[in-house]
């Protein structure tokens, strides 16, 4: 029966390895079996094209791992009489605690942040970089509609969500 390790290896390239390490990670292995690097990226990600309607939640559930992570996301409205984009995120933090937090919303060329983006014409807004930690619960970290309003309108959703450590 193979090992963990081996089990675990993706590809192998002169001696030098890079394995999953059961936590979520891609770990690079030397030659003599020490660790030298680990590598992180995007945890999940998502592309929504949606009309008149709220937008689909957004749900990831992390390993059971304590880490840090960044969630980003654009809006790209192409017609909007009536949108009104409320959305909540929720996590477990480092203590256990429950975490609702409304992001932070910037309206594409300008300096205005806000928590609910409104467009009444086709505008682009990008969510600013958010970071945060969660415990080692597995808690699933959601994005989520938070009673908006979609009445004529049409928009394209990306949501990109990194493991930092």
């Amino acid at each position: 029966m193979a090992s963990r390790a081996e089990a675990s290896e993706l590809q192998t390239v002169g001696g030098w390895a890079i394995r999953d390490d059961g936590a979520g990670n891609l770990i690079v292995v030397s030659p003599t079996g020490a660790t030298v690097g680990t590598i992180l990226g995007v945890a999940a990600s998502t592309i929504q094209s949606r009309t008149n309607q709220a937008p689909l939640a957004f749900s990831y559930s992390p390993p059971k791992v304590a880490g840090t992570y960044r969630i980003i996301a654009y809006l790209d409205v192409t017609t909007g009489t009536t949108l009104t984009f409320k959305n909540k995120l929720t996590y477990a933090d480092p203590a256990g605690s429950a975490i609702t937090d409304h992001p932070i919303w910037q309206l594409e060329g300008s300096a205005t942040l806000v928590t609910e983006p409104t467009a009444n014409t086709a505008d682009r807004f990008v969510m600013l970089s958010y970071l945060f930690a969660v415990d080692n619960s597995g808690t699933a970290i959601t994005l989520v509609d938070d009673s908006g309003t979609y009445t004529t309108c049409a928009y394209r959703l990306a949501i990109i969500l990194e493991r930092l450590a």
